[in-house]
């Protein structure tokens, strides 16, 4: 069976927008994501720049991508033109897709976006899209993007035979992310966050039959990429974070 995601902003939204016709856009400045300062990319062959990454939550093969350029009419020229899309089992590694193009949104409420690119069943948990130059605004953004999903793959970092589930969310995150952890062996559960230098910056124990919503808090920490590992009976996994910034 196929369907979509609709993704805004750094969120993954699992519903259609509130209005009438599911594919039209608002006109309103704040129903968008918006990138006004350059930062370091995910992708190490990236240069600096904007750029939005989501995070799926698991892996799928992916099929044809929509996007929803920004339409409020005084910031039109802030809506991506040129863009790359960029794609990732684990957040470090990466394979791209291709250069795309986009139109300028009319600044109309009939704007429905266009479809621009498609994965054709390639597998993917990470998405990430690059702005190569805008419509000549000062900053940049995106009103709205949707991403078919054709199948779910396997996940690698939770296969069937294994007992220790692990989720990060919303990554990328701004002061703090949720970690998830559910295991069916026994033995304590331990937590890791490191650095992108290898410091270890915090750590602790979990209840041994896991967690949900376990915040944890990076508002005191620098945007980058950081690493938190989960460890039960000497088997580990490893998941990058994004934190963005606040």
């Amino acid at each position: 069976m196929r369907y979509s995601f609709t993704l805004l902003g750094v969120w993954l939204i699992l519903s259609a927008k509130a209005q009438c016709y599911t594919d039209r856009h608002s006109t309103s400045w704040n129903d968008a994501w918006y990138s006004c300062e350059e930062s370091t990319n995910p992708n190490p062959n990236r240069d600096e720049g904007h750029w939005i990454m989501y995070d799926l939550r698991h892996e799928y093969k992916l099929g044809q991508g929509k996007l929803w350029n920004i339409n409020s009419p005084d910031r039109l020229q802030d809506g991506f033109a040129y863009f790359f899309v960029d794609y990732s089992l684990d957040g470090e590694t990466w394979n791209t897709l291709g250069q795309f193009n986009a139109s300028m949104a009319p600044g109309d409420p009939l704007y429905e976006g266009e479809e621009i690119f498609n994965f054709s069943g390639d597998t993917a948990r990470f998405v990430l899209l690059s702005a190569s130059s805008n419509h000549g605004g000062d900053c940049y953004g995106i009103a709205e993007m949707r991403i078919q999903v054709v199948d779910l793959a396997q996940d690698a970092n939770n296969n069937d035979d294994e007992c220790l589930y692990v989720n990060v969310f919303p990554n990328p995150h701004q002061s703090s992310f949720n970690l998830d952890v559910g295991s069916f062996c026994a033995g304590p559960i331990y937590y890791q966050l490191y650095g992108s230098n290898g410091s270890k910056l915090r750590e602790g124990q979990l209840p041994e039959q896991g967690v949900q919503n376990f915040e944890i808090n990076t508002g005191s920490y620098s945007s980058g990429v950081y690493y938190l590992v989960v460890i039960q009976n000497g088997n580990s996994k490893q998941i990058p974070v994004m934190k963005i910034h606040n």
